[in-house]
């Protein structure tokens, strides 16, 4: 397990009408259990949520937590239930509400729908999309139309408010993730997956212009001079770009050094205008932090102190501030026991952050949403040993993907069911959700995988929407070893781990979720129903080939029997599923190539940070690891350029 720097958060009482009047009935604070109304909804009620919580500190620590005080939980997945086609890993920020405040539009990836909700009436305009088109964030033009990245379907939609019909379907790229708009050249920028950023018009027509910054793009944004910045979701950095779309300047989260939490998993990443509570404005990341230092495999050593939760997991959530988009501020407090953050918005005022955790649904009355005081006005951090602080959070039933706030309230989108809710500041009662679709895609495999196990962790923590972390984590056991992907992966591929010694997925989820996370032990058909969704994982798409030439003389060395790499990295899933020794360390299983291009850095233990640095010393004696030895450095980069096709 691992000890925490803790103390109390600082007061907020300029922000506690606010909080107390938009979550009237819903608020938690540390006076009342989950669930029950606090007893009086003036500032001295949520300043007990916001506030002292016990503590004689008053300042914030970067390596501290405030959060709901849920005492961790036993998660309940109900009867089990699949779906014929298996529902997309969770994205979340998938909420718009309209310039003017009169609609709120929401995406919907599970059931490939966009609906436009009339936030006076209710009533709810359902545009229906192309099958597994994935609708993801959505951003709104100067002419009331509305685009939406469609994350598998890979193109743009455009949705005119007006009217609320779609006008316009535009491919951009094979993963199209963030999109944005900027006011001054009426321009929309597509940030992808695969590493492409597309300038469209939002008036229409084809792509103005596409640049290739780097893999894994997530949000995209534009500055106050026009500047555009782009997020990646493993390494959470902000990429500033120059004009003619290069990178300029990369900038990620700093660590939490007093407690060895180091920054990953940008979810998501908003504007944040200036305002008396962050007079600078700039960016709010929402991510998460994982621990550097030496983890614990022992029964439940992953997860925090099941009556304790300010003991934090091996990955907790945060949010970092980036000061004019660039400079990101003093670690910030983790916010305790909340699951998979994919989403965040700020309150109209800006002294609010609403942050989203759909890790929490499976847990009985654990929160969803978390209320957060601007971070800006955080003073400087101390060290302290105490209990965490609470904020006030909000559970609504079903599982919250998406927040929003407009002047007069907060919305909260949750996929399953599908609702939205809209939390009117002033009124003394939640209203009844409003219905989204009636449509079901509930799926146990997918519920346990994206769910807090009990102690404050789960599946995706280190496997964002299906894929990996990025990081080398240092087992106490096993040593440094790489996270894999599960994307495409895994079906076809046992045994599992680097060391092969988990034989299929009853036993990676025994010794994974039950073992190491804390979890309770599944029954053979929420297992079964757990290898049905992580089977179902498509691979990641290709990046571009930027020299189709270079790329066919590197497949022709790949199969080439004197070089010896398609002799282990065969058949569709490109692994033999053999243990071998190939010079690294001892004997580890073959991986899949699937996706290869994805995974940096390479090979078990990292060592690699390039594909290019796989075929040199220290990671490759060119013998033992194919014969890689006479490969010219041409021959090297045609290689390299093969596998990120892959």
């Amino acid at each position: 397990m691992l000890r925490a720097q803790r103390l109390a958060i600082f007061s907020v009482s300029s922000v506690a009408a606010l909080v107390v009047a938009a979550l009237p009935g819903a608020c938690r604070s540390s006076q009342s259990s989950f669930g029950d109304p606090p007893t009086s909804f003036d500032g001295d009620g949520v300043d007990a949520g916001f506030g002292d919580g016990g503590d004689d500190g008053d300042e914030a620590d970067g390596g501290e937590s405030f959060g709901d005080d849920t005492d961790g939980g036993t998660p309940s997945f109900g009867a089990t239930v699949t779906q014929a086609v298996s529902p997309p890993p969770i994205s979340g920020g998938t909420l718009l509400v309209s310039r003017d405040g009169t609609l709120a539009v929401a995406a919907d990836p599970d059931r490939d729908q966009v609906y436009v909700v009339n936030l006076a009436t209710s009533a709810v305009t359902t545009l229906a999309l192309q099958a597994g088109d994935e609708p993801g964030r959505l951003v709104e033009d100067g002419a009331a139309r509305v685009h939406v990245a469609a994350r598998s379907g890979g193109v743009v939609v455009s949705i005119d408010l007006a009217t609320q019909t779609v006008i316009a379907r535009r491919p951009v790229c094979a993963a199209p993730r963030g999109v944005a708009y900027d006011g001054t050249t009426n321009d929309l920028y597509v940030a992808c997956a695969t590493g492409e950023l597309v300038t469209l018009s939002a008036a229409g027509g084809p792509p103005l212009r596409t640049v290739f910054v780097d893999r894994d793009l997530r949000d995209v944004l534009v500055g106050a001079d026009g500047t555009p910045y782009v997020t990646r979701l493993k390494t959470a950095e902000v990429i500033t770009l120059a004009a003619d779309g290069s990178i300029a300047s990369r900038h990620i989260p700093p660590t939490a050094s007093t407690t060895q939490m180091g920054p990953g998993s940008a979810w998501r990443t908003i504007q944040v205008a200036p305002s008396a509570a962050y007079p600078s404005g700039g960016f709010a990341m929402v991510h998460q932090r994982s621990f550097e230092g030496v983890v614990d495999t022992s029964p439940g050593g992953y997860g925090n102190s099941v009556s304790d939760t300010c003991e934090p997991a091996i990955v907790e959530s945060t949010i970092t501030l980036f000061t004019g988009g660039t400079s990101a501020d003093a670690p910030s407090a983790a916010i305790a026991s909340a699951v998979l953050p994919v989403d965040i918005a700020a309150s109209a005022d800006g002294s609010l952050l609403a942050v989203v955790a759909a890790g929490n649904v499976a847990i009985p009355g654990a929160a969803g949403v978390f209320l957060i005081p601007t971070l800006g006005v955080a003073p400087s951090p101390v060290s302290m040993e105490s209990s965490c602080a609470t904020a006030t959070s909000f559970a609504p039933p079903g599982q919250p993907t998406a927040v929003a706030f407009t002047k007069t309230a907060m919305l909260v989108q949750t996929r399953e069911p599908a609702w939205l809710y809209a939390l009117q500041l002033g009124e003394a009662a939640i209203p009844a959700p409003i219905v989204l679709s009636t449509v079901s895609r509930a799926d146990t495999g997918h519920e346990i995988f994206h769910s807090n196990s009990g102690a404050s962790i789960a599946c995706a923590s280190c496997h964002a929407e299906g894929l990996e972390d990025g990081r080398v984590w240092q087992f106490d056991q096993e040593g440094h070893r790489r996270s894999q992907s599960l994307r495409g992966t895994l079906q076809g591929t046992a045994p599992y781990h680097w060391d092969g010694k988990l034989t299929d997925i009853p036993n990676l989820a025994q010794e994974v979720f039950v073992q190491r996370m804390g979890g309770i032990p599944l029954d053979s058909d929420e297992v079964t129903a757990l290898q049905s969704w992580l089977f179902s994982l498509p691979a990641p798409p290709a990046s571009p080939a930027s020299d189709a030439a270079s790329v066919a003389r590197g497949q022709a060395l790949f199969t080439d029997s004197s070089v010896g790499c398609s002799s282990c990295h065969s058949g569709p899933k490109l692994t033999n599923d053999q243990t071998m020794d190939v010079g690294t360390g001892g004997g580890f299983q073959v991986p899949s190539l699937v996706g290869v291009g994805w995974r940096a850095p390479f090979l078990h233990d990292g060592c690699a940070a390039t594909l290019a640095a796989r075929f040199s010393a220290p990671c490759d004696d060119g013998v033992s690891h194919g014969h890689t030895a006479s490969l010219t450095a041409a021959q090297v980069s045609d290689l390299v350029n093969y596998l990120t096709t892959l």
